[in-house]
């Protein structure tokens, strides 16, 4: 059965490879009707994946998945992870990362950003939430919280209207930029290096179940195969371990 899901695995990122090398390039700078103001932008983003009611039914969302590393100074270049994520509202979670080398861990646990390595060292991590692309979309209440993770939010402008970019203050544009599709509404990239695809809905709220992100000539791709929410999670898993 795990050489099935392995092969499965492998194919499935054939597929999310060719399709991200043939991304869609967004203009730099875009505006028109959907794009007026950032309250606007957001407002829609809200309706977009399920309105803010829906959303803020949601106390918890569990993911599990695989994540497709396709970087060129890895041996083999491609590699294949598993992982489960947990998130409470309203900042709390946990990702945890397993491959045959052991499984690492990240996670914020209401006051600290933290990481742990295959051999079990702690690290605590610096700079809070800001701007981590995976802790946004984990939450499950994210769209509600979203200038608490980019905050200072301003709108770009120019004569193109197929997406609205919003860029939050003193932070890296290239990295943290935000781009909703001015048709939908959705967020579909952050910066120039995450696109976010294939929104499905589960429980009245749509979610990104393919995240792609581009590194230096490669690529790392997670894949949701399954998204729960209102799950009890025990929040003492969700604490810095000690080592």
């Amino acid at each position: 059965m795990k050489k099935y899901i392995v092969v499965i695995g492998l194919l499935s990122a054939l597929l999310i490879l060719m399709s991200f090398g043939a991304s869609t390039a967004f203009a730099d700078e875009p505006s028109g009707e959907a794009c007026k103001n950032v309250e606007q932008v957001l407002d829609r983003y809200i309706e977009a994946l399920g309105g803010q009611e829906a959303l803020s039914k949601l106390t918890s969302r569990v993911c599990l998945g695989q994540i497709i590393h396709n970087l060129p100074w890895q041996n083999p270049t491609m590699q294949i992870a598993f992982f489960e994520a947990q998130a409470v509202a309203p900042f709390f979670y946990l990702m945890e990362e397993t491959t045959d080398g052991g499984t690492t861990r990240s996670g914020f646990d209401g006051e600290v950003q933290w990481s742990q390595d295959t051999t079990g060292a702690v690290h605590e991590n610096a700079g809070w939430l800001f701007g981590s692309t995976l802790a946004f979309l984990l939450n499950p209440q994210n769209a509600l919280y979203i200038e608490d993770y980019f905050p200072e939010l301003t709108l770009r402008s120019s004569d193109n209207d197929t997406v609205c970019v919003l860029v939050p203050a003193n932070m890296e544009e290239a990295h943290h930029a935000l781009y909703f599709d001015a048709r939908t509404g959705l967020l579909v990239r952050v910066g120039h290096y995450w696109d976010l695809r294939n929104y499905r809905e589960v429980d009245g709220v749509l979610f990104p179940h393919l995240v792609a992100q581009s590194r230096k000539g490669g690529s790392t791709s997670y894949m949701f195969d399954e998204v729960r929410h209102n799950e009890e999670v025990n929040k003492s898993k969700l604490q810095m371990p000690l080592e």
